[in-house]
């Protein structure tokens, strides 16, 4: 019995080595790449920094029931970063209610390296001889 027992635990220990070595572990399927990193910046003053590949956010106040909305001051340079979408999220709740602000999400995706500038106004945009009540100007630089 106790030469059983010691046949029994060799055999298991070497299964578990077999297995521990990654060369001799079989894989399911493709090996995924390790994914990119996702982004929040909010503060236009400080330079954004982040990786070829990597999303971004831009998060601004914003109040979209006042008629006031962020849009590009300059074009984007989009061999360089891609907008992928825009959205609204109010402080409170998940529908905008007149007069109440929240936060709008500007996503983009960096695609090669490179520096950029992304120049957004805060205005209304039917008003067109008025100056934007806000300018941000994000300096992005991918790596």
């Amino acid at each position: 019995m106790k030469r059983f027992l010691t046949t029994l635990l060799k055999i298991t220990m070497l299964g578990c080595l077999i297995l521990m070595n990654p060369g001799c572990a079989k894989r399911n399927g493709p090996v995924s790449p390790i994914p990119h990193q996702i982004h929040n910046f909010e503060d236009s003053s400080q330079t954004i920094h982040v990786q070829m590949g990597d999303i971004f956010n831009l998060r601004l106040d914003s109040n979209p029931t006042t008629g006031y909305q962020w849009e590009f001051g300059a074009p984007l340079d989009e061999k360089i970063i891609r907008l992928m979408k825009t959205q609204f999220q109010s402080k409170t709740s998940p529908i905008p209610l007149t007069g109440q602000g929240g936060k709008e999400t500007w996503s983009f995706k960096a695609l090669q390296k490179g520096e950029t500038l992304i120049i957004l106004h805060y205005l209304r945009p039917w008003e067109n001889n008025k100056k934007p009540v806000q300018i941000k100007e994000f300096k992005i630089i991918i790596h």
